[in-house]
């Protein structure tokens, strides 16, 4: 069964004065959100259009539902007008949920392909409104990382921080680590600290750096790391043989649905064995495994 999933926008957008654009929000000539917004429109322009919707009982006016610090940034730049895209909704939370937001490898990526195309990196800093060094830290984010870590978590929620982390340790431990995460789905920075702690000093790039953590004793170390090794060999063991019981199950289920789908067979296990029967349906009804 197929869902039709409606736009939250018209997909042609049009050119609008800005004095017709009605604000619902007080934007603040001091918020720092709005001097960054100030600056990329001076230095880059306008890249993403605004999202508005007609205003009920009030001829060629537009309220805002997506762009209030761009719309005043506009206007004291001394804009008259405004590419816009007519939302299908008047709440922003209908527009904005929709919004991806690019994971932080993916945003690496954007900064490379920026300076390779000849954007200097203060030219960046300026129109973001951020420090040149966080620029330069985010080009270099990668630097250290296994190519093969990074293909894996290009598109996972993975802070900036949880990154560096795992430039402390050898490829091979990072793909280990990784191989973690991702069915955990948990990318957290504690979290990997947690596991670098337990990693053995043989697999840090800095061996005499690796143990630096307060309140915790060279016995505990030792036991931490036998304790993780079993913990990943179960896991890596679980991991393995996960598909071969999806597979099992799903031929059961298929079995299970054949023999329910005979009538005979249905009422008698409703009569003499209900609770099988009941488990049996839930077993068929399944939408995932």
């Amino acid at each position: 069964m197929s869902t039709k999933v409606s736009a939250a926008f018209e997909f042609n957008g049009m050119v609008l004065p800005l004095d017709h654009l009605l604000p619902t929000k007080v934007v603040k000539e001091s918020d720092k959100r709005y001097e960054g917004i100030l600056i990329a429109l001076r230095e880059e322009g306008l890249l993403e259009p605004l999202m508005v919707h007609p205003a009920k009982g009030i001829k060629d006016r537009f309220i805002i539902v997506d762009g209030h610090y761009r719309h005043r940034a506009l206007k004291e730049l001394g804009h008259t007008e405004v590419r816009c895209l007519l939302s299908t909704d008047d709440e922003s939370f209908t527009y904005n949920h929709k919004v991806n937001r690019l994971a932080p490898i993916q945003e690496n990526a954007m900064f490379v392909k920026a300076i390779r195309s000849g954007v200097k990196p203060e030219r960046l800093a300026a129109a973001l409104n951020v420090p040149l060094q966080r620029i330069l830290a985010q080009i270099n984010l990668l630097d250290g990382l296994d190519k093969e870590v990074v293909s894996a978590l290009k598109d996972k929620p993975i802070s900036h921080d949880t990154l560096r982390l795992l430039k402390k340790v050898t490829p091979l431990r990072q793909q280990e680590i990784v191989d973690i995460l991702i069915p955990s789905n948990t990318y957290s920075k504690q979290y990997v600290r947690a596991l670098l702690a337990a990693t053995k000093p043989g697999d840090f790039l800095v061996p005499n750096k690796a143990k630096e953590i307060k309140g915790v004793s060279p016995e505990d170390m030792t036991r931490m790391e036998k304790e993780t090794d079993a913990v990943e060999k179960d896991f890596n063991l679980v991991k393995e043989e996960y598909g071969q019981h999806v597979m099992n199950l799903t031929v059961a289920r298929g079995y299970v649905k054949k023999l329910l789908s005979n009538t005979r067979i249905q009422k008698f296990l409703q009569k003499h064995y209900p609770d099988l029967c009941t488990a049996f349906h839930d077993l068929v009804e399944l939408e995932s495994l």
